[in-house]
């Protein structure tokens, strides 16, 4: 046998355990090796009540948690898990208490932290890499590497 049957007695258990292992793993895998944004909801300001944080800055002030809940979904954010999200939580308090005088803009409560994967082109990649090292000369169709 080549050790993936299921032992005698636990046939159905022992195969979901197999395969939770599996996923378990392929997850770790995916996390470590493709980059991700990160979005927050917060709670705590003047403006209104809830906050989301997102890509390059962007703030968005809600009046009810449900409508900032759905907003960050209906953007393809993910909630972490409950173990990543407090580790994201403390890394944030960590960042956030070691700006000397304190945050300029009040960071509110940290309510809820959600991901979502950045696909990952390398075709893309490559090409934008490739493309700002060579120089095309229009006038006869020749591409040359350009001098640094």
């Amino acid at each position: 046998m080549d050790g993936l049957e299921p032992a005698a007695g636990g046939g159905r258990k022992s195969v979901e355990n197999l395969a939770s292992a599996i996923v378990g793993a392929a997850d770790s895998m995916q996390k470590s090796n493709t980059p991700m944004n990160i979005a927050t909801i917060s709670s705590g300001f003047e403006k209104s009540d809830f906050l989301v944080r997102e890509e390059k800055g962007q703030r968005v002030y809600f009046d009810f948690f449900e409508e900032a809940f759905n907003y960050i979904s209906n953007k393809g954010y993910v909630r972490m898990s409950s173990e990543e999200e407090r580790d994201w939580i403390d890394l944030m308090g960590t960042i956030h208490s070691s700006v000397k005088g304190g945050m300029r803009f009040n960071t509110g409560k940290l309510l809820m932290v959600f991901f979502k994967y950045k696909p990952y082109m390398p075709h893309i990649d490559n090409y934008v890499q490739m493309s700002t090292s060579l120089k095309v000369n229009p006038s006869d169709n020749s591409i040359a590497k350009m001098e640094k």
